[in-house]
């Protein structure tokens, strides 16, 4: 068309072309201008409904008149040909910049600040961009900022793919998907527009945090080999964090996080709220020096990238100046006042296990994650603003500090490890399959619990041999032996002791190897200095007794030290606390651990709240009608008809409740004698169930196939848990060893298959595994990227499985061998409670059954109180 005239404008040449049309430049004859004209494609000039919408739309666009944004002249026709004119901007756009290499800060908050004001006076217009990308920004030669084809995705929609190219992909339309419209360019579109549903100006909010992310490391944030693969990653899958600059302003990286968000509700609301986050870093230049004071600027460029989870805990700040912290832990201990700080995470962010401070209490460690399939081991020193990521891996936990604290030791992947606080690989020191806390002693020897049967081991910090230190008996000795935590001195060590239906304090002697029970009830107590001894309450809070170091015994009645509820392990009964040898305490608060048991419809992913409870496990009767739940150790049953609960075993400590395929029976496992056995009971039976297995270790019950099999798994000391079945009428017999790891066993309808996870439940990776029954061949991995806790389908077509809080299936079919599919996404983000059985299906397949944890419940920040043991002396003083 070059030399053409379109009515008044003489084309003189081309600048593009794309799924939007061929674009030219050209000189306006009338008014002596250069404009540019995009010329429709013909699947838009050619529709005349479609051509009107358009019309209507460019009409509204061309009100908008900010200095940011290319503006639009008018729409023609001439000989046929439907054409818009528009603002001509020379320059060169941000997809061409960032192909050569990524933007320093200093020039990519300046545009990042031009794309906000433009998305804000757009948006305040009531439009929205809907296909925002590198592509469609322009930067003068002076530095201004030009976003171009604002809004024309939705007068444009409909429009054909023109070519494959990802960085310049046109608008994807309802030709690509039968699942709806589907508006914006892959890479940059929302998850909203990628499932085809309504979008508004956060789907514009996204796109920009797509873009600033490009520009701060030269790398799409989902980026894929195809557009589909794009397109999952934008569903699926975090953008690399690892990969953003170093020294980014902990604002930015928040700012980009909450951008890109994959949940509308959890993603900033506003473009004018990032507008005000970038002008912050501008004008900070004390509060931004402060921030960044503490990176390792001496570090050479090729570390000055940092892994995943390090960049999103960066905007980690603590709600009382760091000075005053700083000034609490170095001044004269005569002049030291109690203070009280809190270390918060991102949203987004929870806490794992439990925290640990350092013996002169100046570093706390703790395990963060982000999602289920990253974690990270941190240290944040108090005089500090920013952490340091020491280990990231599947799931770190339990950190406890050397003596002298420049150590850590930790638990990981069934083994315990150790690494220094500077940094460093961390190195195994032993095998340790379902770890239960460990102490780390003067003379180099950590104290651990391997496994949850096996009592105490003790092995040096360097690696060599493992010594058993005490032996539980499942009698006056217990059945666990957990917790352990060395004194002051290092001459003593407290732990806990599980028995049957209670649990109790002791102290070990290092040099005998003797130990003796100082108290019974609380959990996970510590000795601070010599005399005082803390204990959990029953309140969730910290009690404390005075303590005979001579003669090992309680020597005074409990008083409350801290009232606060402080979060715990689920089902582990730690609370997350620790105390310094300098007495400053460190503790992760909770709201409680209410679940909601809540019905959630396959297809629409609509939720109706049903149950709030203190429920843990929980298993759906055949018919649909009842569910059986634990509540702190007692077994319930929830009748959904007439909404009423009844408990039908309140003897201490239950778990993994299953009924029958008749709905007669019901299988659970109890502790009632010192080790995990298998007890079973009729529905109607109101007398106190009776046991069906006594074994050595534990046991647990996880499914029942449609002839009256059982299937459990067991926790062996020191190996792998294993999966056993007992047909009915026989004697338990192995299925699957150590070597696999399996447990939640769970047969299909037709009892012909066996489904499985590998590897510990405690741990947050696993994989789905399939099996024929009983030939156990052939084995065919489910889960492609994590998974656990499978249930069936009613009609045996579909695996289900659990991966972090969002639901999978796959396709199984045995007609000519067993296959199954590729994993498709069930339902997303439920705010699953972390523990096992912990969801079902309906009997007609149309609606699961959910246990949800209280997202206002999930632990995100870490009280600190520096000086605290003052306050517990004065406490104690009277006593």
């Amino acid at each position: 068309m070059i030399g053409q005239r379109l009515s008044h404008f003489k084309i003189t040449a081309k600048l593009g072309e794309g799924g939007m049309g061929e674009v030219y430049r050209a000189e306006d004859t009338k008014l002596g201008r250069e404009v540019a004209i995009k010329v429709l494609p013909e699947i838009v000039a050619g529709d005349s409904e479609r051509l009107a919408r358009f019309e209507r739309e460019a009409k509204v666009l061309a009100s908008l008149n900010h200095p940011n944004i290319a503006g639009i002249y008018e729409v023609g026709k001439d000989n046929g040909v439907h054409f818009i004119v528009m603002e001509l901007v020379d320059g060169e756009d941000l997809a061409d910049r960032l192909a050569r290499a990524p933007a320093e800060l200093e020039e990519a908050l300046p545009i990042a600040l031009q794309i906000t004001t433009a998305l804000e006076a757009a948006h305040q217009s009531g439009i929205v961009h809907r296909d925002l990308k590198p592509a469609n920004v322009k930067v003068t030669p002076s530095g201004e900022v030009k976003v171009l084809d604002f809004g024309l995705a939705k007068a444009w929609e409909g429009a054909p793919v023109a070519d494959g190219s990802l960085s310049k992909s046109p608008t994807l339309t309802a030709q690509m998907t039968q699942a709806g419209t589907i508006l914006g360019t892959a890479g940059y579109l929302s998850p909203e527009q990628a499932r085809g549903r309504p979008v508004d100006k956060r789907t514009d909010i996204f796109s920009f945090g797509c873009i600033l992310y490009e520009m701060l490391t030269g790398l799409r944030p989902f980026a894929g080999e195809t557009t589909a693969d794009s397109i999952g990653a934008t569903l699926h899958k975090d953008p690399d964090w690892g990969r953003l600059p170093y020294d980014l302003p902990p604002t930015i990286h928040l700012l980009l996080r909450r951008c890109l968000a994959k949940q509308r509700k959890q993603r900033l609301q506003d473009i004018g709220d990032a507008r005000l986050e970038i002008e912050d870093v501008d004008r900070a230049d004390g509060a931004s020096t402060l921030l960044l004071a503490s990176a390792d600027h001496s570090a050479p460029p090729s570390q000055r990238h940092v892994p995943k989870l390090l960049l999103g805990l960066l905007a980690v700040v603590t709600t009382i100046s760091v000075f005053i912290a700083g000034w609490s832990l170095y001044a004269p201990r005569a002049d030291r006042t109690v203070t009280h700080l809190t270390i918060s995470l991102p949203i987004g962010y929870e806490i794992t296990s439990a925290p640990a401070i350092s013996p002169d209490g100046r570093l706390v460690a703790y395990t963060a994650r982000h999602d289920a399939d990253q974690s990270g081991l941190f240290v944040r020193a108090l005089d500090e603003y920013i952490p340091r990521l020491l280990v990231s891996t599947k799931q770190p936990i339990s950190p406890f500090f050397s003596p002298d604290g420049r150590h850590l030791g930790f638990f990981d992947d069934g083994q315990l490890w150790r690494v220094d606080v500077d940094g460093g690989a961390p190195t195994a020191v032993a095998d340790s399959p379902l770890p239960f806390g460990g102490t780390w002693g003067p003379a180099g020897n950590i104290v651990f619990t391997p496994n949850l049967n096996s009592g105490l081991y003790r092995i040096k910090a360097s690696g060599g041999v493992l010594e058993q230190v005490t032996v539980p008996d499942a009698a006056a000795a217990g059945y666990a032996h957990v917790w352990p935590h060395y004194d002051d001195h290092g001459d003593s060590l407290i732990f806990t002791i599980w028995g049957p239906g209670e649990k109790s304090t002791a102290r070990l002697s290092i040099e005998s190897l003797r130990w003796k029970k100082i108290g019974v009830g609380p959990s996970h107590a510590r000795l601070v200095g010599a005399t005082h001894l803390l204990q959990s309450d029953q309140d969730g809070g910290l009690r404390a007794v005075l303590f005979d170091a001579n003669d090992a015994q309680i020597a005074s009645e409990p008083i409350s030290v801290l009232p606060r509820p402080i979060h715990y392990t689920y089902a582990l009964f730690r609370p997350w606390y620790d105390v310094s040898a300098d007495g400053n305490l460190i503790y992760v608060p909770t709201s409680g651990f209410k679940h909601r048991l809540t019905w959630i419809t396959r297809e629409s992913g609509e939720a109706e709240g049903i149950l709030e409870d203190e429920a843990s496990e929980i298993a759906l009767s055949p018919d649909g009608g009842k569910v059986l739940y634990t509540s702190r150790g007692s077994l319930w049953m929830y009748d959904l008809v007439r909404n009423t609960k009844t408990r039908i075993e309140s003897q201490p400590m239950i778990f993994t409740p299953e009924w029958s395929p008749d709905g007669d029976r019901i299988y659970f496992s109890a502790n009632r004698s010192g080790d995990w056995d298998l007890y079973t009971k009729a529905v109607a039976d109101t007398s106190p169930a009776t046991r069906l297995l006594e074994r050595p270790h534990g046991q647990h019950v996880s499914g029942i196939g449609k002839d009256g099999t059982i299937v459990f798994w067991d926790t062996p000391p020191e190996a792998n848990p294993r999966l056993w079945v007992i047909p009915l009428g026989e004697q338990p017999r192995l299925f699957l060893d150590s070597e696999v790891g399996a447990s939640r066993g769970r047969f299909s309808p037709r009892g012909d298959l066996l489904a499985y996870t590998v590897a510990s439940p405690l741990q947050s990776h696993a994989e789905v595994f399939l099996v024929s029954y009983p030939q156990r061949t052939p084995r065919v991995q489910v889960s492609s990227d994590g998974g656990q806790e499978p249930v069936w389908s009613p009609d045996g077509r579909k695996l289900f499985y659990r991966k972090g809080d969002d639901i999978l299936s796959v396709s199984v079919t045995t007609d000519d061998g067993l296959h199954v599919g590729i994993p498709r996404l069930e339902l997303h983000d439920l705010s699953i409670a972390k523990t096992w059985a912990n969801y079902r299906i309906s009997p007609d397949g149309k609606r699961f059954l959910v246990l949800q944890r209280d997202p206002n419940a999930v632990p995100r920040q870490i009280n600190v109180i520096l000086n605290w043991r003052r306050e517990l002396d004065e406490r104690m003083a009277g006593m």
